[in-house]
């Protein structure tokens, strides 16, 4: 398949990760990391963990190093006060990384933070228990209308809103995610909108609900500019680097 082509002024664009779920090949992609990153793989017990770190890695790292003229080593990272990934580097690109069982996604745009936030939505959860904690009265009681399957569904459209908007934030959990109200797309509404009055940042972020097949729930924050063009979606498929 041909390369993620790099982002525009207008359009956001998002690799779309496959995770194999035993952990296989996590040995090729992590040799291909420089040193600390190598050892940070193996500080992960299970291997799965293990392909998930570098193999996500390996990618952003193969990805970045044409448009930033550079080889993946050179490509340089740095961390914010809520350790959100930045490059390190003269350039107006920006990244965000998510990752959950079975897949991952990276999306990356120019000239503006963005968060990103996958769910597998068959994990095992207390859905109760966690929105007493991080939603709203409003998003609770439209959850309590709800049962089964369609109650799963809301839940993590809300929850993987709220994360994405932590994440372009930078503010990550330092925010408390109840102080969130997420207000997701409908049919009047193609964009969810955010009211956080302890984040300024809320009244100019929107969110764009991604559709990347069973069995996943995903959103993209960014500004509203960002947002009016749908992101642009590749399949990642790297096999294991040859090393």
């Amino acid at each position: 398949m041909p390369p993620l082509p790099p982002p525009s002024d207008d359009q956001i664009s998002v690799a779309i990760i496959a995770l194999d779920e035993s952990g296989d090949g996590w040995e090729k992609f992590a040799k291909s990391l420089p040193s600390m990153e190598q050892e940070r793989t193996l500080r992960f017990h299970f291997a799965a963990d293990r392909l998930r770190f570098a193999k996500c890695r390996h990618i952003l790292r193969a990805t970045l190093a044409p448009w930033l003229g550079c080889s993946p080593l050179e490509v340089t990272l740095r961390f914010g006060e809520h350790e959100k990934p930045h490059l390190d580097h003269e350039t107006d690109l920006h990244f965000n990384l998510s990752h959950t069982r079975g897949g991952a996604l990276i999306a990356f745009a120019r000239g503006a933070e963005i968060g990103i936030d996958i769910e597998n939505i068959t994990r095992s959860s207390d859905l109760d228990g966690i929105a007493r904690r991080v939603f709203t009265d409003r998003e609770r009681s439209a959850l309590d209308a709800l049962k089964g399957d369609a109650k799963t569904s809301l839940f993590f459209r809300l929850w993987t809103a709220k994360e994405a908007f932590l994440k372009a934030t930078g503010r990550g959990l330092s925010l408390d995610p109840a102080s969130i109200e997420t207000h997701l797309p409908n049919a009047s509404a193609r964009l969810g909108s955010f009211r956080c009055p302890r984040e300024p940042a809320a009244e100019r972020l929107q969110m764009r609900e991604l559709d990347i097949g069973t069995p996943f729930a995903a959103s993209l924050c960014a500004p509203t500019k960002m947002l009016t063009t749908a992101p642009l979606l590749t399949h990642e498929k790297s096999p294991p680097p040859s090393i």
